[in-house]
């Protein structure tokens, strides 16, 4: 009986010491990595952080706390990041060899499934990867063009849908300049490029709510702002001179667009 005794207390000092594999919760974050001027999904590599501090800014930044890892679909350019619900927000660079490194410091993490910001990711090529009759001012060019014709597209689909609540969300909760971007945009006679915009993802469902029109409008503007801040960082000369080639009052929406706060 003490043999069987020591056995029991020898096990339950024990216990307590025995390893205990801790499993974090991650929310996924579904997202899409294309080629600004051929607007093709592409091969390339998405880092997540966990820290704004900048290790390296080589091509490629690294950054503190390294979340997450992955590679996008060469043929879709689709990818998923996993990050630990622990925290409420990371930082996501995008860089690929013959394009221009793009790093986004505002993610939210704080629900499951919510795509990455912006949707897709556009990264510029280099000079290098271009048919050598076409500039780089030309890609920066069709890149913002086609940022106008989805904004045009997109706003023009939530009027229709929900009148009501598309204009209760832009005349109570945005701010002058952020109306003009969407009424002068939305107004244009015609797409900037020739062929039809495709869509990134399904549109936003319960348009009739004017707080969902509120959340549509405002994500549709945030994308741009996005791409736009990017595209300057990404060639500055570039970037002034496609927004040149635009009509003066195309000149001003993307100002208003790009000088968001």
């Amino acid at each position: 009986m003490s043999v069987r005794v020591g056995f029991i207390l020898l096990a339950l000092l024990l216990a307590p010491t025995q390893l205990k594999v801790e499993t974090k919760t991650r929310n996924t974050h579904p997202g899409a990595i294309v080629d600004a001027y051929a607007k093709t999904g592409i091969l390339a590599k998405a880092h997540a952080y966990g820290s704004q501090h900048i290790l390296t800014s080589e091509e490629c930044p690294v950054f503190d706390e390294s979340l997450d890892d992955q590679q996008s679909d060469q043929g879709t350019g689709s990818f998923t990041f996993h990050i630990s619900n622990d925290k409420s927000s990371y930082l996501a660079v995008y860089c690929q060899p013959g394009y221009v490194s793009r790093t986004e410091t505002t993610n939210d993490n704080s629900t499951d499934r919510k795509r990455v910001h912006p949707d897709p990711i556009k990264l510029i090529p280099l000079k290098s990867k271009l048919p050598p009759d076409v500039s780089e001012s030309y890609v920066t060019f069709v890149a913002i063009a086609s940022d106008l014709d989805q904004l045009r597209s997109n706003f023009g689909y939530y009027h229709r849908v929900s009148p009501a609540a598309f204009s209760d969300a832009l005349t109570t909760r945005f701010s002058a300049a952020d109306r003009y971007v969407v009424e002068a945009t939305e107004n244009r006679p015609g797409p900037f490029l020739p062929k039809a915009v495709p869509e990134i993802e399904p549109r936003a469902a319960e348009l009739s709510n004017p707080d969902v029109a509120f959340v549509a409008i405002g994500g549709e503007l945030s994308n741009a702002h996005s791409n736009f801040v990017y595209y300057e960082r990404a060639n500055k000369d570039a970037y002034a001179t496609a927004r040149s080639q635009f009509p003066p009052r195309d000149q001003s929406t993307i100002d208003r667009i790009r000088q968001r706060p």
